[in-house]
């Protein structure tokens, strides 16, 4: 059986999905929606790290259940100083290249949590439904709102 491969998968692709909506975040302080949704929506990841670690250890897998917060502390503070200078949006770009990425991220995981469905209900495995149940929505919401910011955006940014 190979659902602990795509528990373990899906764990690391929250941990990403959590440090780049933090990185997100800092990089565009100026843009006060995608500053402060993007921390709240990071939240839900550092959620899903959890319960993926503790349903995991039933599947041969030992995962973190805390993300560390150094990692992204110390790329915030860097990132924090440059987007307070403009220096990674000088003409907007560099935003939509970012929700791109959220975007392509959260599709991917949205696949990961589809996947772990299908095997979920393959095997009858309550806990893999229910874990999926409780993250695979929250998931979706993150893609729609990168999919949405981008759709404000792109005119604004790309006309101008």
């Amino acid at each position: 059986m190979k659902v602990g491969l795509v528990l373990k998968e899906l764990h690391q692709s929250e941990t990403a999905l959590y440090y780049q909506l933090l990185q997100l975040s800092q990089r565009h302080i100026a843009e006060h929606e995608v500053h402060h949704v993007s921390r709240d929506i990071a939240q839900w990841s550092r959620e899903h790290v959890a319960k993926i670690a503790d349903t995991a250890t039933s599947y041969g897998e030992e995962l973190e259940p805390v993300i560390a917060d150094r990692r992204a502390s110390k790329h915030a503070s860097v990132e924090h100083h440059d987007a307070a200078l403009g220096q990674h949006n000088p003409a907007g770009l560099p935003l939509l290249w970012d929700l791109q990425g959220i975007y392509m991220a959260t599709s991917g995981i949205s696949a990961q949590w589809l996947m772990l469905s299908q095997a979920a209900q393959a095997l009858q495995k309550s806990d893999l439904l229910t874990l999926v149940g409780d993250c695979k929505p929250r998931t979706q919401q993150q893609m729609r709102w990168a999919n949405a910011q981008i759709k404000q955006l792109s005119a604004q940014i790309l006309v101008s």
